[in-house]
């Protein structure tokens, strides 16, 4: 799909935003949303007619209502099933994720303020992964769980966007994939 809705919490209704210049229909997209209220929309897999994988990059600025496409160079493979999430510096990273031939392990960020791409290279990532879920804590760190390869994983690791190392975590539940995932405001990743 390729239309936008938001739901005010206070008149309990929803609202369809028309804009000018949205993506190009898709699923297993990411989002996140910026400090200067504008949600970020990275990759996906393309609805018919246009089936096919993207790596394109959009924002729509809530205040204005307008879609933007963001060109910038060293972009990821494209891919969706994959996770995103926005750290206090304001870049996006994304991790993993599935092209059709490949499942992915790989870490990239987005600087919103610099309009670049930036490939990670850490030791030991997690497992090739698509369907996980990710979520950054207090001390950015982007935890990430689960998803699949082969089969569901259940394995969760963080990866210390200061320090630029990932670590496992020997603390797990039932394996999982295509669940979802959100960090509360006492630091608890919460799965379902």
């Amino acid at each position: 799909f390729s239309d936008l809705h938001y739901f005010d919490i206070q008149a309990e209704t929803w609202h369809e935003v028309n804009a000018s210049s949205t993506p190009s229909k898709r699923n297993g997209h990411t989002s996140v949303i910026d400090a200067q209220q504008r949600i970020w929309v990275f990759g996906g897999l393309g609805l018919v007619p246009s089936f096919g994988r993207f790596n394109d990059l959009h924002y729509f600025d809530i205040q204005a209502e307008t879609w933007r496409e963001v060109n910038a160079n060293n972009r990821p493979l494209r891919r969706f099933y994959r996770t995103a999430v926005m750290d206090a510096q304001q870049r996006m990273w994304i991790f993993g994720g599935f092209d059709f031939r490949l499942v992915l392990h790989d870490l990239h960020y987005f600087d919103i303020q610099a309009q670049t791409w930036q490939e990670v290279k850490a030791n030991s990532p997690p497992s090739k992964t698509a369907g996980h879920t990710a979520v950054m804590d207090a001390q950015q760190r982007m935890w990430v769980f689960g998803g699949s390869t082969d089969g569901n994983e259940n394995d969760l690791h963080y990866f210390d966007i200061e320090a630029k190392t990932w670590q496992e975590v020997n603390a797990n539940p039932f394996a999982r994939m295509y669940h979802t995932s959100v960090m509360d405001g006492q630091q608890r990743m919460w799965i379902f």
